[in-house]
């Protein structure tokens, strides 16, 4: 009984399908990903996040080769802060690590130099997450951040975000410049500056100053900054009744422990 063997063009025929269809799919991720960020073209920042999300869909489940390559490729196409924004927003929530750091820093970076304020500010904040970069690229990202933290021309709610993102990656010293930065805004004439100040440096756990009398002052406001520095002198006031309880748990274990 003779046994049947494919020849050439019968086995080639499978592969160029596999291909064809590889490459069908490759083009149509393109075009996907190509019209959710043509949406952001020109979109106010608090629209970029949903389309963000809708791009991170589009990411398929293995092999994000492809996918980063059209992102880059299509945030690319325009000068503008959205898409840079918008890429950059769906690259940093898809992964929880530095897989993508280096192209959130290409897209981010001049965004954060020379952006307009609220993209400017989203940029900053970002780059302030320091999970998603490496120690290759965390000095240049430090380097952006921090100059952005100290150049008091900037806008001073971009400079807020500088200095929040410096906090969260910067080395210890630059972590002082932060603190030091928001501090200053405590002293500002408008009140507005002052209750930002406050709250970031709730942010950061800077306990009690004057940070901590400003909030006070505004926890019993019907406002967003009202509620958000009544949950920080909430969350201080658990911690310290915690801190007490420990203190008067251990004072009574201890004459047990010592007999």
């Amino acid at each position: 009984m003779r046994t049947a063997t494919l020849s050439g063009p019968a086995i080639l025929a499978p592969l160029l399908l596999l291909a064809l269809s590889s490459t069908s799919r490759a083009q149509e991720l393109k075009q996907q990903v190509g019209a959710v960020l043509a949406q952001s073209e020109g979109a106010a920042v608090a629209a970029l996040y949903p389309l963000s999300a809708e791009l991170a869909d589009l990411a398929p489940e293995r092999n994000l080769d492809g996918f980063l390559s059209a992102v880059m490729a299509a945030a690319g196409e325009s000068r503008g802060d959205s898409r840079r924004l918008c890429a950059a927003l769906a690259l940093a929530d898809l992964k929880e690590d530095a897989t993508f750091g280096k192209s959130v820093f290409t897209l981010l970076r001049p965004v954060a130099e020379r952006g307009g304020d609220d993209a400017r500010a989203v940029a900053l904040s970002l780059l302030g997450r320091e999970r998603l970069f490496n120690a290759r690229v965390l000095p240049d990202v430090r380097e952006a951040v921090a100059a952005a933290c100290e150049d008091e021309l900037v806008a001073p709610l971009v400079r807020i975000e500088a200095a929040l993102a410096l906090w969260g990656v910067g080395t210890n010293g630059q972590r002082a410049v932060a603190k030091g930065v928001l501090e200053q805004f405590l002293q500002s004439n408008d009140a507005e500056l002052q209750q930002r100040g406050a709250l970031a440096l709730a942010q950061i756990n800077t306990e009690g100053g004057r940070a901590w009398q400003i909030l006070r002052e505004i926890r019993d406001q019907p406002t967003d900054f009202g509620r958000r520095a009544d949950l920080f002198i909430q969350r201080e006031e658990q911690r310290r009744e915690f801190d007490r309880a420990l203190t008067d748990l251990l004072k009574q274990k201890g004459p047990e422990a010592g007999g």
